[in-house]
């Protein structure tokens, strides 16, 4: 391996194993039995593409060993509230199924926020609103100067 950085890792490695090159993850350790328990495929080759390969099954089964260690919040869309994280894999494993949920969500989200708020107040947010988004709100404050309760 390259630099040596599959040695790094804690919880999964890459070992040259003949022609082939097996990739080994720690699952975790058996409840009944207490022995530790691998996830482990085998790539066929030694070259720079069963390396890249490799290094890919490494990921997937890391990320397999993750969803069954600590399962998501939905098990429809994995959601996460951080866009980078279900980014990476999504671009390792090319599996971009769910990621319509995270395009089309905010827009739904604000288009309800909207109409609430249309509901709520009405076509304009009155004198404070127009206030508001024109920059008007707080010009005449100054400092010390206290508002009458």
């Amino acid at each position: 391996m390259p630099g040596g950085d599959s040695a790094s890792r804690t919880r999964g490695r890459i070992e040259r194993r003949g022609d082939a090159l097996r990739v080994r993850v720690y699952a975790g350790d058996d409840p009944v039995t207490g022995k530790r328990v691998y996830r482990s495929e085998t790539v066929p080759g030694t070259d720079r593409a069963a390396q890249r390969r490799a290094e890919k099954t490494l990921t997937r089964l890391l990320a397999e060993v993750d969803r069954q260690r600590a399962p998501t919040s939905t098990p429809v869309s994995a959601a996460s509230m951080n866009l980078a994280r279900p980014l990476g894999p999504a671009l390792v494993l090319g599996d971009w199924t769910s990621w319509w949920a995270y395009l089309l969500g905010p827009v739904a989200g604000a288009a309800i926020a909207v109409g609430i708020a249309y509901v709520l107040r009405g076509a304009s947010g009155g004198r404070s609103g127009i206030a508001a988004a024109q920059g008007g709100v707080g010009v005449s404050w100054r400092p010390g100067h206290r508002a009458r309760v």
